[in-house]
């Protein structure tokens, strides 16, 4: 459990305005953004064996690649279905889906290939620099990935497809998650 002193450490609070009305996408968030607090919670306490910091680093890495596949797959279905059925507009689709895959495939694949190495050159300096580095890095993509405003003035790509959900009558957001749940159905 956690401590007090944890709770008072937090590095991204949840708002109300990420919320996309589909409760699978808005757990996986919230996930996402307790992983990040925590992670910021190890530096500020201290958790961190800076002696031997490879594994935590290792850990942290191989943990937000299998959690980030898992969700992105989620809601690229969310979105294909919306665009299918739904008149979401399409045109946003591929660039999120880019957007995606630059998090997994540069993002977290520089940051392997980083750790891996300054783990053979046995950089421990280096190393401990990386997870705070890594956790700035990983935590602003996630932020701007969810938030309503990024850095170039337009709303991420989830606030596209989550203010069309919230745009949606109670009868079309009910005949949606039973679309999602036939997809996942099927694809089990």
């Amino acid at each position: 459990m956690a401590d007090s002193t944890e709770n008072s450490l937090t590095f991204i609070v949840w708002m109300p305005e990420y919320n996309c009305d589909i409760a699978i996408i808005n757990c996986q968030h919230k996930d996402t953004l307790l992983y990040l607090n925590r992670w910021f919670a190890d530096i500020k306490l201290r958790r961190v064996n800076m002696d031997d910091p490879s594994q935590y680093l290792l850990d942290k890495i191989k943990y937000l690649k299998h959690f980030s596949c898992q969700h992105f797959s989620f809601e690229e279905d969310v979105m294909a279905i919306l665009s299918a059925q739904y008149d979401f507009n399409s045109g946003s689709f591929y660039p999120h889906v880019a957007e995606h895959r630059m998090f997994s495939e540069s993002l977290l694949a520089v940051l392997s290939e980083q750790i891996d190495h300054f783990i053979k050159c046995g950089n421990v300096d280096i190393l401990n620099d990386l997870i705070v580095e890594s956790l700035r890095d990983v935590a602003k993509w996630w932020y701007n990935h969810i938030a309503k405003d990024t850095k170039n003035g337009r709303p991420s790509f989830d606030c596209e497809y989550m203010a069309f959900i919230r745009a949606m009558s109670p009868d079309r957001k009910l005949q949606l998650l039973n679309d999602i749940l036939t997809k996942i159905e099927l694809s089990d």
